[in-house]
């Protein structure tokens, strides 16, 4: 990249597209955590999903003070319509996503930027820390940390039908990377994992940063609490469709580990899809004879059902890997 375009990118303006519905009890902290940036040149794009609260009043005397701030309205209906909404109203070249109830570190799109500059092509994410006026849960404070190791170990592909691999607020691109997956008006709910599964399918490259750049407040109000769209079969649902076009080769087998909730979910929809497959309850077999239906069809595809403590889960992946498994390659935790 030439100098003259590192000058351009330093004084380039970021759109930050957010959509909102009832974040009154939060919109201040979250604004104010925005305005306050150290780096100062974005324009924040705020869509009203509808709210019937006191939101849109709050925000209407924000942007009565700061001209970076766009308020709109969603002429349609949820977030997806809200994030287009937010999109087609905005010019500038880098995009990145908040939520009302969440909060931006100072120095995160300053953090962004700089990693930017040396990556114009990539995705860029931090690690994430969630926060509440309650204790967070267990299962919350394990996603946090296995998304912060997701930056550490640098192994996005190989983990994306384990969960969503980046927090939904906590990134930057180009707009060239929007349009390549056709925009948000392309994506199915849950939409936050819908971009990324459709960004790694593309083989467009993530790049971690090693600091905190998003809080992410944990609260029993939060839409993926409560909206349909982000329920374990809306997950399940979406991964697996990902799985079947990008992954999934019609002329291996393809095994199933596990039993349990998640194992008679993707058996579910793999029958929908008319897959044939193959389910290896590990109860119902020897640690020998596992090993020797695994090496004598090596070459077939695996989906791992199950996700032991770490531990057990190392000596599973060890053993994987000697019947000729390899993560994210011909194996997959799901």
């Amino acid at each position: 990249m030439s100098l003259l375009s590192y000058t351009v990118l330093q004084y380039d303006e970021i759109a930050i597209v957010m959509p909102v519905k009832n974040v009154a009890s939060w919109i201040s902290e979250c604004v104010n955590s925005i305005l306050n940036q150290s780096y100062p040149h974005f324009k924040l794009y705020v869509v009203d999903d509808h709210s019937t609260d006191n939101t849109v009043a709050i925000l209407k005397q924000y942007a009565l003070k700061d001209h970076r701030i766009v308020l709109l309205k969603n002429t349609g209906n949820g977030i997806v319509d809200a994030l287009t909404t937010a999109y087609y109203n905005s010019t500038e070249s880098l995009i990145t996503r908040m939520d009302g109830d969440d909060v931006m570190p100072k120095n995160k799109l300053a953090s962004f930027i700089e990693v930017f500059r040396q990556h114009p092509e990539a995705i860029i994410s931090g690690k994430v820390k969630y926060f509440s006026n309650k204790p967070i849960s267990k299962g919350y404070l394990d996603y946090q940390n296995w998304l912060n190791n997701r930056i550490d170990e640098n192994d996005f592909q190989q983990w994306k039908y384990r969960e969503c691999v980046i927090a939904s607020a906590n990134w930057m691109t180009s707009r060239a990377q929007i349009d390549a997956i056709g925009g948000f008006a392309s994506l199915n709910y849950p939409e936050d994992y819908d971009m990324v599964l459709k960004w790694l399918s593309k083989n467009i490259p993530f790049i971690g940063i090693d600091t905190i750049t998003h809080h992410w407040r944990e609260h029993p109000d939060r839409t993926s609490r409560n909206s349909s769209h982000y329920q374990q079969t809306s997950f399940f649902q979406l991964k697996i469709k990902h799985w079947i076009k990008h992954d999934y080769k019609s002329s291996k087998p393809t095994f199933l580990i596990g039993k349990g909730k998640k194992q008679q979910l993707v058996s579910h929809l793999l029958n929908e899809h008319l897959i044939e497959y193959d389910t290896l309850d590990q109860l119902s077999y020897s640690a020998q004879e596992l090993t020797d239906i695994l090496k004598e069809h090596a070459n077939s595809q695996l989906l791992i059902c199950v996700y032991p403590p770490k531990k057990p889960r190392i000596q599973l992946e060890s053993w994987l890997q000697s019947c000729g498994f390899k993560l994210g390659t011909n194996c997959w935790y799901v």
